[in-house]
């Protein structure tokens, strides 16, 4: 949307295609943080950030996994995308504190550097607002969706989309890419499938041709070549089947980082799908074991930084995926757990499923699990001095800003650290999830497609998770997907423009 708004501002006749029946990929599940370091928002907020810490901090968190051209394309330019969105009446961006995932990294901002867009009343989209993609239940500590507001990463998209009627650029849903039209090194147009209809036509593109289409995440052939889980876990949105990271192999594009992804554990819900949560792991009373019944990570820890735990644990051959979240029931009682009030009953379809376990004892809880004997036990014991005392001496938990932005501040002595004592004790099953992939198509720092020789495709730019991402095997911060797609659109419409 970001590409499409800059090249209709650039006067260039646009056409936006969305494979589903409804706009917004991920973005729409998510908070809608842009994470570019600063930005003019970050600025107008008083945070004395810079380009040049943000690039201290690149190279501390994501290092020479990718190119410094790369980077640095991203640095010098994402705060000129804030610029230019900002230029349009729909849209303005303010900054909220949310912590950077490597805080104590050089270059890290406790305070971080998120910015969103500001939340917008759902009758201003008119009949568009059908068209948006619907959010997923509150995963946000339990709080609840405003009454006819978009907030978060639907705001961003409403914004867009409104930005985008107004902008003239012709928007068409149901539309499947099925190839790339190319010949001598140039791409020329795409060949397009509705899926309504079944009808297929050719588009002609003078331009160029920008893929920002999301990941392979919901890809089962392709995950099972290239990533340690499939498809069944991701919690990215309907549509990321990767068809046009495919298209551009098709005529001969390099990829990268196709093992990675946006990683993310998830709580097993009693229906099978998959809960993104960013609470319970903070809280205190509560801890994530292996099938050893061992912690393993510091289980506040950024969702990547604990997915990629998750994948070390599972490499030494005791199975971490899935794992299990062992709470007692003073934690029910106190905090929100996925969809569950504090102090609510647990409706029965979750221990029917065996999404939830209930013992009342650590040691029958870990029979239940098939833990070896007396392995859950030693470790809450271990776990519980460290409560009482406010230092986790293993892991740390509850040392940095991070962790403590997640805990309870009105519990001492220590926010993310509370003994298991209190039966019944309760076990979730924590799967290995994700918010996308992020392997893709290699660009250049023009956003331009890579062939396997390092040259440019001609008239074939990439952004988003169809691009192998510039954040590397790294998550730095609340927002990189997002900052950085918008950021490689970006430059991909200007290369296109010139």
């Amino acid at each position: 949307m970001v590409g499409a708004l800059c090249a209709a501002t650039r006067g260039m006749r646009t056409l936006l295609i969305e494979k589903t029946d409804r706009f917004g990929g991920t973005t729409a599940y998510s908070g809608g943080g842009i994470w570019i370091p600063g930005n003019a928002a970050i600025l107008r907020a008083g945070i004395e950030d810079s380009i040049e810490l943000g690039r201290e901090y690149l190279q501390s968190t994501v290092g020479d996994r990718v190119p410094a051209g790369m980077r640095e394309a991203f640095l010098q330019n994402g705060p000129k995308v804030i610029d230019e969105l900002e230029q349009n009446p729909n849209l303005e961006f303010m900054w909220r504190p949310f912590p950077d995932y490597f805080e104590t990294a050089p270059g890290g901002f406790e305070q971080g550097r998120s910015v969103y867009a500001h939340p917008m009343p759902m009758a201003e989209l008119g009949e568009r607002a059908a068209q948006l993609r619907a959010p997923l239940l509150p995963d946000r500590g339990g709080s609840p969706q405003p009454e006819g507001m978009l907030i978060g990463g639907r705001a961003l998209l409403g914004r867009l989309l409104k930005a985008l009627d107004e902008a003239g650029v012709v928007l068409r849903l149901n539309c499947e890419l099925t190839r790339l039209i190319a010949s001598d090194g140039a791409v020329h147009g795409l060949e397009v499938r509705d899926s309504v209809t079944g009808d297929v036509s050719a588009i002609r593109a003078d331009r160029g041709v920008l893929l920002a289409a999301g990941g392979f995440e919901r890809n089962e052939q392709m995950r099972r070549q290239y990533q340690p889980v499939g498809a069944a876990w991701t919690m990215g949105a309907p549509g990321g089947t990767g068809d046009a990271i495919r298209c551009g192999m098709e005529i001969g594009a390099a990829v990268d980082l196709m093992d990675e992804s946006w990683w993310s554990p998830g709580f097993m819900l009693p229906d099978g799908d998959i809960a993104f949560r960013l609470y319970e792991r903070g809280r205190p009373g509560a801890i994530v074991v292996n099938d050893n019944g061992e912690r393993y990570a510091n289980e506040t820890l950024p969702y990547d930084q604990f997915g990629h735990a998750m994948l070390a644990g599972e490499a030494t051959g005791v199975s971490h995926i899935p794992s299990h979240f062992i709470c007692d029931r003073r934690f029910l009682d106190q905090y929100v757990f996925c969809s569950i009030q504090p102090g609510d009953p647990i409706p029965a379809e979750w221990f029917d499923s065996g999404a939830l376990v209930e013992a009342d004892s650590l040691a029958a809880l870990g029979d239940r699990l098939a833990l070896p004997a007396g392995a859950l036990e030693r470790t809450v014991t271990r776990f519980n001095e460290f409560a009482r005392g406010g230092v986790d001496e293993d892991f740390h938990r509850g040392e940095t800003a991070f962790d403590r932005f997640f805990g309870d501040a009105d519990h001492g002595p220590n926010p993310c650290l509370g003994e298991l004592s209190d039966a019944p004790f309760y076990a979730a099953t924590m799967v290995l999830s994700d918010l996308g992939t992020k392997g893709g198509l290699k660009c250049d720092e023009h956003a331009r497609v890579l062939n396997e020789n390092g040259e440019p495709i001609r008239g074939l730019f990439a952004a988003g998770n169809t691009m192998a991402s510039v954040m590397g095997e790294s998550y730095p911060g609340p927002g990189c997907p997002i900052g950085s797609s918008m950021t490689f659109a970006y430059l991909g419409v200007a290369a296109a423009a010139e």
